[in-house]
C-alpha cells in the first residue's frame, strides 16, 4: 500500500505568494508596519521607477539663466539677428532657434538683471 500526498491547490498557491514575498523582501528591503491590534508586520519595499524630476527642473531653470544671460549680453537686435542666422539652419539649428525665442519672461528676467547690475539692458 503506498501513499499518496494530499496537495492542496490552496496551500501551494499561499506557499508561491509567501515566497515571492519574500524574494522581493529580500531583494528590495522591507518596511515595518505596526498594524492596529499590536501586531509588527514586514511588507517588502516598493520600488518604482522614479523620473527624475529635480533633474528635469533643474535643467530647464539652468536653460532660461543661460537664455537671459544670452540675451541680456547681446541686446534685443542681436539676438534676434541671431535666431533668424538659426532658423535658417539645418533641423537642430531650427529647434535651437525656437527653444531660444524671447519669451515675456526671459525679456522681463533680463530687464531686471539689468537694473539689478546697474547696466544699460536690452
Amino acid at each position: 500500500m503506498s501513499v499518496v500526498p494530499l496537495i492542496d491547490p490552496e496551500f501551494e498557491s499561499r506557499l508561491r505568494r509567501l515566497t515571492r514575498k519574500h524574494r522581493r523582501m529580500v531583494e528590495n528591503g522591507s518596511v515595518t508596519r505596526v498594524g492596529p491590534d499590536g501586531l509588527t508586520v514586514e511588507y517588502p519595499r516598493r520600488r518604482l521607477p522614479r523620473f527624475p524630476l529635480r533633474a528635469l527642473v533643474l535643467m530647464v531653470a539652468a536653460g532660461l539663466v543661460f537664455k537671459v544671460w544670452v540675451f541680456g549680453a547681446l541686446g534685443a537686435a542681436e539676438f534676434a539677428a541671431r535666431l533668424d542666422v538659426l532658423a535658417q539652419g539645418n533641423a537642430g539649428e531650427r529647434a535651437a532657434a525656437w527653444l531660444f525665442q524671447p519669451e515675456p519672461v526671459t525679456t522681463a528676467l533680463s530687464q531686471f538683471v539689468s537694473v539689478l547690475t546697474g547696466r544699460s539692458g536690452a
